[in-house]
């Protein structure tokens, strides 16, 4: 591959990133349900062939649980369709066993021809509203394999050679309860893939294939560099991390997730240990796993590096044994491997690299909790439904010398899912936001603290509706690092939910279920804030006025956590 000079270069990875840039600004601005137009629960990369597979080489500034499953997820179409692919192609995907994550989360992969042979790929994953299946919006607590989540979609070709096949979207939007929010979201994202087509394409007429072929080799083996000098300056040696997850309601118990990992001058192993593969929603397939674990690896190394391909080539990582939790084999159920599983494998991971380099050790983000509504919107009689990413919004963790940054949800998405506005939401669902605010005293208490969660009162306006409870936290708070946290976190740090009657009676609302609400029926949830970083006893008792002052500590918090007993 010959050299590439620096403006190429530098022309080159603008461009490339410019593409995935529009696709973004596409999705946004056309994308049809709330949970992808206003939560942001989509994200786009860029592929180059150079090496003779593709490698992603630019991502957008999107959901890290989506970026790295990507990366087998286009491999296995460019190896399926390796002789039936034509210019204008576009494949459709959702199976977790073959670089997807779970059901809901579909991709579109283009290709980009060059002299009548792909040279580059754009994808698109996106959350659909809803994917079939027994339980509305695809996350059914009560399945046991696969086949109850929804629709299991291979890669297939939604259109070839620039023509839509009507036949196969016919076959997508007859198994979904939202067909035409599916279709416009999946409209949105083949809009995307198309212009970032139409971007490469210039981009190769204008260089040719040996300089952009080029430029996307030095991106990659840049990135390599600097990981690898990364790892070079951490201490040689073996670490150990572990993260706990909850019951999961059908039968399975609390379990351990470990974490075994060796430097070794310029390379990192990675071991994951975990229990058997379980009859539940909260197994995880290798290509999601392997995302959580990188992302872990990331947040460990100094800010500002290029996040691409080349990143994780010194990096050696084991899932352990076929048929466990964290390496799960069809037709395991998996609908939760991207929230509350995602998350226990990254704190596992993180809780290693804390022992590693303490500088840079990062405190888990609020837990997995998260509400699924759907039913009849009054007003037009329309359905509607989804996940409700404001019922999971709580706090971000603490970082070694800073406090949590806001009120950011889980670490999977990495703090680029949004809540939108109140008023927003309330346009589009037939529900009413009544209280939505931070609450004191949610984040756990520490050196840097986590930042707190918040109370969410949410009503059902004029219909019954279909209320589901999935995923973890409810146990286990967020955990610290570096001796953060008390032993009061597990009582005030976890989700607790309860439905209000309109007469009054509060009810508590069971996690791994699905149940009906009345017109009238408010749902409150109080989701926690983020672990900490370092003994409570050493953060700045000036700080400590500063958050009660500013409502996000209560005095009885303050002296209870911090032992600053304020006038």
């Amino acid at each position: 591959m010959p050299e590439v000079d620096p403006i190429t270069l530098g022309v080159v990875q603008g461009a490339l990133a410019s593409a995935v840039r529009e696709m973004t600004a596409v999705i946004e601005r056309t994308a049809r349900s709330p949970i992808i137009a206003i939560s942001h629960d989509f994200s786009n990369a860029v592929y180059t062939a150079a090496n003779g597979v593709p490698e992603m080489v630019i991502q957008g500034e999107d959901q890290p649980v989506h970026l790295g499953g990507m990366l087998q997820s286009v491999k296995t179409v460019a190896a399926r369709f390796r002789d039936e692919l034509e210019p204008g192609d576009v494949i459709a995907r959702n199976e977790p066993d073959t670089g997807g994550s779970h059901l809901v989360d579909i991709d579109l992969i283009a290709p980009v021809f060059v002299g009548g042979r792909p040279v580059a790929w754009a994808c698109s994953r996106a959350h659909m509203a809803d994917i079939g299946g027994p339980v509305p919006s695809g996350y059914n607590p009560y399945a046991e394999d696969l086949f109850a989540e929804g629709l299991v979609i291979p890669p297939i070709k939604v259109v070839s050679a620039g023509r839509a096949r009507e036949d196969v979207w016919d076959l997508l939007l007859a198994n979904v309860r939202l067909p035409e929010l599916m279709r416009g979201d999946l409209g949105a994202q083949l809009s995307a893939v198309r212009a970032a087509v139409r971007r490469l394409e210039a981009l190769y007429a204008r260089y040719g294939a040996v300089d952009v072929d080029a430029a996307s080799v030095e991106l990659l083996d840049r990135a390599e560099r600097l990981m690898r000098a990364q790892l070079a300056r951490m201490p040689d040696g073996v670490y150990e991390g572990e993260a706990w997850i909850q019951e999961d309601g059908r039968g399975a118990p609390d379990a351990r997730i470990g974490c075994r990992l060796e430097v070794r001058g310029d390379e990192l192993a990675i071991e994951i240990d975990s229990p058997p593969m379980c009859r539940s929603y909260r197994n995880s397939y290798g290509a999601c796993t392997l995302g959580a674990v990188y992302y872990a690896v990331i947040s460990a190394l100094e800010p500002g590096l290029p996040i691409n391909e080349g990143l994780y080539r010194p990096l050696r990582v084991d899932l352990g044994p076929s048929g466990t939790m964290l390496n799960a084999v069809r037709p395991a159920a998996c609908v939760m491997s991207t929230g509350d599983v995602w998350c226990i494998v990254f704190d596992a991971v993180a809780d290693a690299l804390a022992k590693v380099v303490p500088g840079r050790a990062c405190a888990g983000w609020t837990r997995c909790s998260i509400n699924g509504v759907s039913g009849v919107d009054p007003r037009t009689g329309d359905p509607y439904g989804g996940l409700m990413g404001i019922t999971l919004a709580g706090g971000a963790g603490a970082v070694s010398g800073r406090d949590g940054g806001g009120l950011w949800g889980i670490i999977a998405t990495g703090g680029a899912a949004m809540t939108g506005d109140a008023e927003l939401l309330e346009f589009r669902l037939p529900l009413a936001i009544h209280r939505h605010e931070l609450l004191a005293d949610s984040a756990c208490p520490g050196r840097w603290r986590g930042h707190p969660g918040a109370v969410l009162d949410l009503e059902i306006v004029g219909h019954r509706a279909t209320v589901s409870h999935v995923g973890d936290g409810t146990r286990f708070p967020p955990p610290s690092r570096l001796g953060g946290g008390s032993p009061g976190d597990a009582a005030t740090r976890v989700y607790r939910r309860f439905v209000v009657h309109p007469d009054g009676r509060e009810e508590p609302l069971p996690l791994h279920a699905v149940v009906e609400l009345a017109a009238g029926d408010r749902l409150v949830s109080l989701i926690p804030g983020g672990g900490a970083i370092g003994p409570a006893a050493e953060r700045d008792p000036a700080r400590v006025a500063d958050d009660v002052r500013d409502g996000l500590v209560t005095r009885q918090g303050a002296l209870a956590d911090y032992g600053v007993e304020l006038p």
